[in-house]
């Protein structure tokens, strides 16, 4: 295969284009194809094509699980390699802590002279009589580094202590970005009561009336203009982008606001005229409530006219005749309406002289009077509108609604937050350190779900979790932001409204200015987790030849870009290597996706990117390119982005609740890059936003998705957590997954979820019996592995299916005696948690030599029989043919 004919170099690359170069790397198969084809079509050809290769592709998958998955991983490879089957693979497939071995791995053979086969016959082969070591030094080195965070542990270890200083000093800039933003908004409600009290003329009442009055005008018309009913009349291209859910909160949802606020702050100020009367309210002698019923009527129809001469509707209708005097009785209704409200204000103007209680509940109530005038008039004009019109209208309701529980939520927290501070006992005050510190360690858990795993001993103790998370969070968040407030008052309490509007101005100067400098990659904990990562395991392959620096112990050398293991004047090197990535989606636009939260995202010699919703790819030569060095995507970011396991952004373990705290706290591993579609144009080669505040704020309150000009990426196993579904998208034929996620109880979680996806998203079903694998009451398992089948004829006609060996740590009891003897002292091994990420000489044992005992039981008698790969899996599923079902 070769490059298609649509090939294209200012765009996103199709899949189909994706999988063809690669076929061209890996098997020397080319084949162009007819521009006449459609993609779907491009993509069958490609499928066809690959399934004709001989010998068929195969793929090596090392699962997620933090340092126990990569030493588990090591062991796999060591065992594989004396088996003569590792250099046979065409794929590894990497994810989290199985990337960190991975990449170790796809390192040592880009930088040993003899490539793979050298590494291999290091790996595969004990040391040679009378040699003094007995492994490869980029094995030991790991042992060395099984610590990698912080390698020299103690209380007065420099390393510890760099992780402590290294964490503030991040914290402390990202909140340099966010705190600022934060007071500024914080001081909105502020200025809105400084403005209350502000001296009132009569010129700035009329002015505020007529702003307002124009606001209401403008939100009034643009709900008439996109009435669903009339799409025939809004054929123009224009149309479609004034009916997006974006330019509503603009051109309607603002206004509408901005009304609010100046014809409230305007009646505030007429409210406390000496010789206020609400019947001074007067136009043409005409009583207040008439006044006000026709000025409303008045403007509803004048929206309603705009609108109608905007779009052309034909005057010669009954229909529009009717209409237009719903239009009026409704606006003489709402009118009325805000007459009685009016009225009632009047009788409690005593209890609230200095207006606290008017800030947070004047603009809602302003809202809740617009939202039951537009009630009647839905109710009044049934007959001449739709159903279409009557979903639009409770749509733009709905966010009406939001707008006013935001009001009063930062009114009082603003306004009422330092008081209610002040009357806390210093113990209560105290609590909101602990909650928060309890809330960021639940929220870290990999368990704290969206939804209940089930994985839990009990269900109430899942239920209990998850209501303490959802009252600690937001009492969390409540008293962070009363704090804030308290800095506000401190501020700019009593500070006349232009101050206070200075106040709030300079904030955000400050915020922008400081997003534009502050680089939110490198000052959130991923650049720290990745550097020591680069050096633990990338490093290994250069022990004999690194020059780091005598204070630090890092070397910039120790990394290398992605696109260097395909470089341009030969062949991409075996196994090609795959870096499974989640691309989150919590504000995606796909509902039957609101529980995964995210999709497949990968990183790879030759391309970066997703097909989700037809994203797109872009070459890692180009992808996410550091100015500072000239250089593209590394191997180290990747396989950092790949294990960022705490993010506030986790694919379907994100949960709102902890989501705007691990933000502000600064747990963050996740990254931030360059769409690789089309959305991106103009940023898929940056390596970091240029404005930071945008995404923070979208990472702090869930609003990533695959639209925005960056993509907020994150580890692997928040979307899946094998790296099987991206090699049975290349439709690999044979498949080795090692699965050394934590499964304590061996539910097989992580391989049900893959399933899944790869059943819902590409129709493959995948057949496996993994009941052999389910441990007695000695907790032993009769076997080490799983044999299944991987259904490509379902959706390929014709196409010969997969097959898929499982492996997973267990213990049958033929183990080594020194595994059995750590198992015995261990309860959890071999599924310690994933947040023990500092092992020790015995705990780093222990795993490997699990994992090289697992890959030679499993393959030990059928390659001496077969002596190849294909070989080898064809054995294992002749010998386990009756359990696939």
């Amino acid at each position: 295969m070769t490059m298609m004919d649509s090939d294209q170099t200012d765009g996103p690359i199709p899949l189909a284009q994706v999988l063809a170069e690669e076929a061209a790397e890996l098997h020397d198969a080319h084949r162009s194809f007819p521009d006449h084809l459609s993609p779907d079509e491009h993509l069958k050809q490609v499928f066809s094509s690959i399934h004709q290769l001989n010998p068929t592709r195969s793929a090596l998958c090392l699962s997620g699980g933090g340092i126990r998955s990569a030493t588990f991983g090591l062991g796999v490879l060591q065992g594989l390699a004396r088996h003569n089957l590792l250099r046979h693979f065409d794929y590894l497939s990497t994810v989290s802590g199985g990337g960190y071995i991975g990449s170790w791995f796809s390192a040592w053979i880009h930088r040993d002279p003899d490539g793979l086969q050298g590494v291999c016959d290091q790996l595969g082969q004990a040391a040679p009589p009378g040699a003094t070591a007995h492994e490869p030094e980029p094995v030991s080195w790991l042992r060395t580094y099984s610590n990698y965070l912080s390698p020299r542990l103690g209380l007065m270890s420099a390393d510890s202590w760099t992780l402590v200083g290294t964490y503030l000093r991040n914290l402390l800039l990202n909140w340099l970005v966010l705190v600022p933003f934060l007071l500024a908004l914080l001081a909105l409600p502020l200025l809105y009561h400084s403005a209350l009290n502000a001296p009132a003329s009569p010129s700035a009442m009329t002015a505020l009336v007529l702003l307002g009055s124009s606001g209401l005008l403008i939100n009034l018309t643009y709900l008439h203009l996109c009435r669903p009913n009339l799409w025939k009349l809004r054929q123009a291209p224009v149309w479609k982008r004034i009916e997006t859910q974006g330019t509503f909160l603009v051109a309607c949802l603002l206004p509408l606001m901005a009304g609010a606020v100046c014809l409230t702050i305007a009646w505030g100020w007429f409210h406390r005229q000496p010789d206020y009367s609400l019947d001074r309210l007067s136009l043409f002698g005409l009583p207040s409530l008439v006044t006000l019923a026709l000025g409303a009527g008045a403007m509803h129809l004048t929206a309603w006219l705009i609108a109608a001469i905007l779009l052309r509707r034909p005057w010669l209708d009954w229909w529009r005749f009717f209409e237009s005097l719903t239009i009026v009785l409704s606006g003489l209704l709402g009118g009325g309406l805000l007459w009685v409200a009016l009225k009632q204000l009047d009788r409690i103007k005593a209890l609230d002289p200095d207006l606290l209680w008017y800030t947070c509940a004047a603009v809602p109530a302003f809202l809740s009077l617009f939202l039951l005038a537009a009630t009647l008039f839905i109710g009044i004009a049934s007959r001449s509108t739709g159903d279409g019109d009557r979903e639009w209208w409770g749509r733009a309701g709905s966010w009406i609604l939001i707008a006013s529980v935001c009001w009063v939520g930062l009114g009082s927290i603003a306004i009422f937050g330092p008081a209610w501070w002040g009357k806390l006992s210093t113990e209560v005050a105290s609590a909101g350190g602990i909650t928060g510190l309890l809330t960021v360690v639940l929220g870290f858990s990999a368990k704290t779900d969206a939804k209940p795993s089930g994985s839990e001993p009990a269900w109430w103790k899942q239920l209990g979790k998850q209501v303490y998370l959802l009252l600690l969070a937001p009492l969390t968040i409540g008293l962070i932001l009363i704090q804030l407030a308290r800095i506000t008052q401190a501020i700019v309490a009593e500070a006349p409204w232009f101050q206070v509007g200075e106040f709030i101005v300079g904030m955000a100067l400050f915020s922008v200015l400081l997003s534009v400098v502050i680089n939110i990659n490198k000052f959130s904990l991923h650049s720290m987790y990745r550097n020591r990562l680069i050096r633990a395991y990338l490093g290994a392959s250069r022990w004999n030849s690194r020059t780091p620096n005598s204070f630090t112990g890092f070397d910039s050398g120790d990394n290398l870009a992605m696109a260097d293991l395909a470089p341009q004047a030969s062949a991409a090197q075996k196994p090609f290597h795959v870096v499974n990535i989640a691309l989150n989606l919590v504000h995606g636009n796909n509902l039957a996706w609101q529980q995964r939260k995210a999709q497949s995202f990968t990183v790879s010699p030759l391309h970066c990117g997703s097909f989700v919703n037809q994203l797109g790819y872009r070459r890692s030569s180009e992808y996410g390119k550091n100015p500072a060095v000239n250089q593209a995507i590394t191997l180290g970011t990747a396989l950092a982005i790949s294990g960022a396991a705490a993010s506030p952004n986790m694919g379907y373990h994100s949960s709102p609740a902890i989501t705007f705290l691990l933000t502000l706290f600064n747990i963050r591993l996740g990254w931030w890059l360059g769409n690789p579609g089309r959305a991106g144009q103009d940023t898929y080669s940056q390596s970091c936003p240029e404005f930071a505040v945008g995404p923070m704020l979208a990472e702090a309150f869930g609003f990533t998705n695959e639209q925005k000009r960056y993509v907020y990426l994150s580890d692997g196993g928040h979307f899946e957590n094998l790296g099987l579904y991206e090699m049975v998208l290349r439709r690999c034929h044979y498949i080795l997954v090692s699965d050394a996620g934590c499964d304590e109880k061996m539910e097989f979680q992580d391989l049900g979820n893959a399933i899944r996806k790869i059943r819902i998203d590409l129709g493959i079903d995948i057949d496996i019996n993994v009941e052999p694998l389910r441990p007695s009451a000695q907790h032993r398992s009769g076997v080490h592995y799983a044999v299944g089948a991987i259904r490509y004829s379902r959706v390929d006609p014709g196409a010969p299916d997969g097959i898929l060996i499982y492996l997973k740590p267990s213990l049958s009891g033929d183990e080594p005696v020194d595994v059995l003897e750590y198992a015995a002292h261990h309860g959890q091994f071999p599924h310690e948690p994933t947040s023990d990420q500092f092992f020790d000489e015995s705990q780093f044992e222990s795993y490997r030599r699990l994992g090289r005992h697992v890959a030679e039981e499993v393959f030990a008698s059928v390659t001496a029989q077969a002596g190849t790969l294909p070989g080898a899996f064809d054995a294992l599923r002749a010998r386990h043919a009756p359990s696939q079902g």
